[in-house]
């Protein structure tokens, strides 16, 4: 192997240096033009870690414009969410907030740090529950909350906020977004109030139709005996019409004192202290035959039953849907004798009762018409009173629903359900 004089030697040293500051670049005329072998060697070794820095230099520098046009993505979608959203520190202070939020929470440009607490004042007393909760472990979490919002401007709303953490290696940070519910809140409090309200005035109105139901009942019942003396003096002639007056007065003022004593039951049934325990229908059947033995008597009415179930209710809310429902049937019998069947079906959640009756027919536009406590005493020829809403109050409190079906000639039959989960 040659040596390389003085001046070769030299130019071999401007060309490795040139070469390593990126000066020149290494070519195959470059390499030819050294006779040693093992300089020529280490050239084309330069060469190729020379090709390798290049390489490397213009990935370096394609990564950094594609993570900076990443970033500048990334700001510019975190700006235009419509959604306010900030990010923050392990000490719960706003780092920084997009588009959104500032409008939100009306921030001036010229702010540099927002104070959290003075626009979100109940975030760190929940942050600090919750975190009592996890027992200080807030990896992975996620907290929504209602939660009260005020502006810069002092304007207070409500939002919902979705807190979570962000996993760093070096130090806990989360995001906020908040979704504003200002006006579903509004709404809220506007149905509490109506619903306050309208509780007070039921009850009022309840009150009311106790004491004026109350206080009814005395002057019908002197109409009523006056109208009996009236009747036993002075009224033998069986020619004089007046007579059918006073029997008519009588009739009515009985007919009202019976109404009376309906309302004052529907306003206070379901307000009264209530026993539930099991109770066996088959009994509640058998004490209202005997509190309407007269009715059932004077009407030859067949009331039918056979192994009904026991369930758990009240007995006398029980023994009030019965003897209402069997009354009223009675009553609109129209010229037959009236026949009443009585029965029932067990599913999972509920009982059904059917009451049977054979032939009294009710027109299908009154139909939902006849539980209401609105319905008039008498319409289309049916004896409505108040016992059916009755039922249906009653019915409701056990959370079932009553209904009717009828047919021309067959009869009607009458359904309410019983929730077993009382």
């Amino acid at each position: 192997m040659s040596q390389l004089n003085s001046t070769e030697a030299e130019e071999l040293i401007d060309i490795i240096i040139d070469i390593l500051a990126g000066k020149q670049p290494i070519t195959n005329k470059t390499i030819e033009n050294i006779v040693d072998p093992k300089y020529k060697e280490l050239l084309v070794g330069l060469m190729v870690l020379s090709e390798d820095a290049n390489y490397n230099a213009e990935l370096r520098k394609k990564l950094e414009r594609n993570f900076s046009n990443l970033d500048k993505l990334h700001t510019k979608l975190f700006q235009n969410i419509p959604v306010p959203i900030c990010f923050l520190n392990e000490n719960l202070e706003c780092e920084s907030y997009n588009d959104s939020f500032e409008d939100y929470f009306e921030i001036s440009p010229s702010v540099k740090k927002i104070e959290l607490d003075t626009i979100i004042p109940d975030l760190r007393n929940i942050f600090d529950d919750y975190l009592n909760v996890l027992k200080g472990k807030l990896t992975n979490f996620q907290l929504v909350e209602k939660i009260k919002l005020i502006t810069t401007t002092g304007e207070t709303n409500w939002g919902i906020i979705n807190m979570s953490s962000v996993d760093l290696e070096d130090e806990d940070k989360y995001i906020l977004i908040i979704q504003d519910i200002t006006s579903f809140h509004n709404l809220e409090e506007e149905l509490t109030l109506k619903s306050d309200e309208l509780v007070k005035n039921n009850m009022e109105l309840e009150n009311l139709t106790r004491i004026t139901t109350q206080d009814l009942k005395e002057p019908i019942r002197l109409i009523n005996n006056y109208a009996q003396l009236l009747q036993k003096r002075n009224f033998q002639d069986s020619n004089d019409s007046s007579g059918e007056w006073i029997n008519s007065i009588i009739s009515t003022s009985k007919r009202i004192k019976g109404l009376l004593e309906e309302v004052m039951t529907f306003t206070t049934i379901t307000d009264k202290e209530v026993d539930i325990s099991a109770v066996d229908v088959s009994l509640i059947v058998e004490q209202v035959k005997l509190n309407l033995n007269r009715l059932i008597i004077e009407n030859n009415v067949q009331i039918n039953y056979s192994d009904l179930p026991s369930i758990r209710a009240d007995k006398y809310q029980l023994l009030e849907i019965f003897q209402n429902l069997i009354s009223f049937i009675i009553k609109n019998r129209g010229d037959i004798n009236p026949e009443i069947t009585i029965k029932y079906k067990e599913y999972d959640t509920n009982w059904i009762f059917l009451v049977v009756d054979n032939g009294m027919r009710i027109d299908p536009n009154y139909f939902t018409k006849l539980f209401s406590s609105e319905n008039s005493l008498y319409t289309n020829n049916v004896n409505s009173s108040v016992s059916l809403a009755i039922c249906k109050k009653i019915i409701e409190f056990y959370k079932g629903h009553i209904w009717v079906e009828s047919n021309m000639g067959i009869g009607s039959i009458f359904y309410f359900t019983i929730s077993k989960e009382v």
